[in-house]
């Protein structure tokens, strides 16, 4: 697994140093073994501040790698940090918390919407990439999948 938190390390690295406005003393990374690679980050506001756990799960033999889609989840929780940061730095912490109230209560909705309607986990998928923030994480997870990808396969 030495190899593949090695990637995750750079990756993180990378990121911190492009978007110098981040908190870097505000995040905690954890990575702990898991049947496959599955991400969540927790988010806590105090002191004018934000504070990112982010807890990794995988499962790889000293040596393996990473695959494109491992590092792409990575990303995509590095993505959610990297926004969260922005927008607390330019519009306060208060913008910040109302952008991730919204975030949730999208999810929310979109979930009892579809249990309520029966959809499937296709529809599912797609509904919740139309979430707006959403569309915004993705679209700053294709960037840094783009710059970054090949940096950490070697």
């Amino acid at each position: 697994m030495e190899k593949a938190i090695e990637q995750l390390h750079m990756l993180m690295n990378n990121v911190l140093a492009d978007f110098s406005h981040i908190n870097k003393k505000g995040i905690g990374v954890w990575i702990k073994e898991g049947d496959y690679l599955n991400s969540k980050v927790e988010i806590s506001f105090e002191d004018n501040c934000i504070d990112y756990e982010l807890f990794i799960y995988l499962h790889k033999e000293e040596q393996e790698t990473l695959t494109p889609h491992e590092m792409y989840i990575f990303l995509h929780e590095m993505s959610h940090i990297v926004i969260l940061e922005k927008i607390k730095n330019e519009q306060g912490i208060e913008a910040a918390e109302m952008y991730l109230n919204e975030y949730k209560d999208d999810i929310k909705n979109l979930e009892k919407k579809a249990k309520k309607e029966n959809w499937s986990d296709t529809k599912i998928q797609k509904e919740y990439e139309n979430i707006k923030c959403e569309k915004q994480t993705d679209s700053l997870t294709k960037t840094l999948f783009e710059r970054y990808v090949r940096i950490a396969s070697v």
